[in-house]
């Protein structure tokens, strides 16, 4: 089986969003890519968050239900120990940008031994992930 490729909120919103700058790599990556895929409810926090507006909301909600109803996409629930991991990880590196959801992503990846993320976000390169989004994929 191979390895999941974690699911990072910037994919998600590159995917719905078709005014987004990686609108088009995010269309061409989800034809190359096949389950099974990781993010996690901080993810889906991040994703509900930045579609929270009344023109955007209706949209939010239908990401929001198609993913959790995707059987190729596990959900990790931030529980309790987790959030104490990514608050330890995120305190530990105070020369970093990187924000308590990508920290708690990156405990995920660490933890499931995941090399690979769907994100434009540079931050998952900085903590020796790989990530699959550029502009020059579109």
């Amino acid at each position: 089986m191979k390895p999941a490729i974690f699911i990072d909120t910037s994919y998600f919103l590159a995917l719905v969003n078709s005014r987004d700058k990686y609108h088009q790599a995010a269309k061409i990556v989800a034809t190359q890519v096949k389950p099974p895929f990781v993010t996690s409810s901080a993810v889906l926090f991040e994703l509900g968050n930045a579609l929270a507006k009344p023109p955007h909301r209706a949209l939010g909600v239908q990401a929001l239900q198609q993913i959790r109803a995707d059987t190729g996409i596990e959900i990790v629930p931030i529980a309790p120990d987790l959030f104490t991991q990514a608050i330890t990880f995120y305190q530990s590196r105070p020369d970093k940008a990187w924000g308590l959801t990508d920290c708690s992503s990156f405990v995920i990846m660490q933890q499931r031994g995941l090399r690979e993320a769907l994100t434009a976000d540079k931050h998952f390169e900085q903590a020796g992930f790989k990530r699959l989004l550029y502009l020059e994929l579109a």
